[in-house]
């Protein structure tokens, strides 16, 4: 049987950010590098506080080319990951902190008619 099933689990985190670097989204424990688990989610909903929002970018790129800007308290959900630990985020300006939520499908039901 395939290890990926909807297992209807879901976790919470925060990381502290600031402007100079990339923080991986590693579920509170150890950088994908060190041998960190992340969490296994289909989609993670993130949220800055700082005042000025922030970067969000796929860990496996440089940062640079291919990353986003989020307002401040604004949630933003990004789907088709396999694990938290596939994204990084850092503050535009003050530092802050930047909340997260990993998860499995969501289960948006769009109603037709």
């Amino acid at each position: 049987m395939s290890e990926w099933l909807n297992k209807n689990s879901a976790a919470s985190f925060q990381e502290t950010v600031d402007t100079s670097n990339f923080v991986e989204l590693n579920a509170g424990g150890s950088n994908r590098g060190d041998g960190g688990a992340g969490f296994q989610c289909t989609e993670v909903v993130i949220s800055f506080t700082s005042t000025n929002g922030g970067y969000i970018a796929d860990t496996f790129d440089n940062y640079t080319d291919n990353n986003f800007w989020v307002p401040p308290n604004t949630a933003v959900t990004i789907k088709g990951v396999t694990n938290c630990n596939e994204l990084s985020a850092k503050s535009k300006g003050s530092g802050g902190s930047v909340h997260y939520r990993a998860q499995h499908y969501g289960g948006y039901i769009i109603a037709a008619g």
